[in-house]
């Protein structure tokens, strides 16, 4: 509660929304809204039916499994090409911004029940061009996926989230951590000093030209890492067909998901379902109230305006807490492409509030995969 009063706190999440909301990437979590209410600042996500890879992580480790490096692959496919659209992001005269994420880490990817992976969460992104960006000398993101240059608070660009990408593919196909422990201190010191373990030392299945792939990703120098994390992820095709591999299709992603996640899933619909029982007494009852009342017509976008539902839940995309409103705000108005806005505007007007505009979003896009 005390980050309300916070203004660094809300000029974060502005910035995230104003920098997230401009990707428009089947692999990037689209933002919808933002605003404010009586519970604080919030912003209005895209919902993704499944969970984050370090949930994936854990379910992992209690049944002593291994992703399928096939799987591995097309997850790391999805994470780079995401990756690279914010990066590639540019302003309206046409300049490039120099996104850097700077938080790619297993908490911000979310694995989708459809077998689409997706990054999130640019809550402490960097944009060259913003005005009052993180100077240098100041460290912002987890330790294990920090970069060298990162780490040591020195200047920093793309390539700090090519490195990060790497890391998650490291352990995407080691079925480990590749920086793990409590000693943070020690951590920064082998980051900074020291290359990391070639991934054939702790999965020798692995083949040798993937394994080349990962560790020019993870080179200590910047300036020998893959140039961008489009070429990181053609060079993961290209290495994985000279091996005689292929990247797993959708539906291959689904089938492995779903023992491990379905659980955690359906539990998560129960309780949708119960919101909206909920949320159907309460507009049954509303409407009785308002009969008893004289009716007095309003002009239609102030009934567009005024149509806010308020939902308090758990989102997969944050694993926090968070709230949503159906109405359209003027940043959604500015971020959203006009037949998005207009199906945002029929939910609002039908009274569907947040379900159809965060639980359906998917059905919502322009076709995109």
């Amino acid at each position: 509660l005390h980050v309300r009063e916070d203004p660094g706190f809300v000029v974060s999440v502005m910035d995230e929304a104003r920098l997230a909301g401009q990707i428009r990437h089947p692999n990037v979590v689209s933002v919808l809204d933002v605003g404010e209410d009586a519970l604080g600042v919030f912003i209005v996500m895209e919902y993704v039916e499944g969970d984050s890879l370090s949930v994936l992580w854990r379910s992992l480790r209690k049944r002593e499994e291994r992703m399928p490096l096939a799987v591995g692959l097309r997850l790391m496919d999805d994470l780079l090409r995401g990756l690279h659209a914010a990066h590639e992001l540019v302003d309206d005269d046409g300049k490039a911004l120099g996104l850097v994420h700077r938080d790619v880490t297993p908490h911000n990817v979310l694995l989708g029940i459809d077998g689409v992976t997706k990054l999130t969460d640019f809550g402490i992104a960097k944009a060259a061009s913003r005005p009052g960006s993180t100077a240098t000398g100041r460290v912002k993101g987890k330790i294990g996926y920090m970069a060298p240059e990162q780490a040591q608070g020195r200047s920093i660009d793309r390539r700090v989230d090519v490195w990060a990408a790497g890391v998650n593919a490291w352990e995407l196909f080691a079925g480990t951590r590749l920086y793990d422990g409590s000693n943070d201190a020690a951590i920064l010191l082998k980051i900074v000093r020291e290359p990391p373990m070639r991934l054939r030392a702790i999965n020798p299945e692995i083949p040798a030209a993937i394994e080349s792939v990962v560790a020019k990703a993870l080179a200590l120098d910047a300036s020998d890492r893959h140039d961008s994390a489009e070429t990181f992820a053609e060079a993961l095709v290209a290495a994985a067909r000279s091996a005689g591999m292929h990247r797993a299709e959708r539906s291959e992603v689904t089938r492995f998901l779903q023992p491990l996640l379905g659980e955690r899933l359906e539990e998560r619909r129960a309780k949708s379902r119960e919101v909206r029982a909920l949320r159907q007494q309460s507009t049954q009852l509303g409407r009785l109230d308002a009969s008893s009342r004289p009716s007095q017509p309003e002009p239609l976008l102030r009934r567009v305006e005024a149509t806010r539902v308020t939902e308090v839940g758990r989102s997969a995309s944050t694993g926090h807490t968070q709230t949503g409103t159906a109405g359209l705000s003027p940043l959604a108005s500015s971020i959203l492409p006009p037949r998005r806005r207009r199906m945002l505007a029929i939910s609002a007007i039908a009274g569907a509030g947040l379900t159809a505009v965060v639980l359906g979003v998917t059905a919502l896009d322009d076709g995109s995969e």
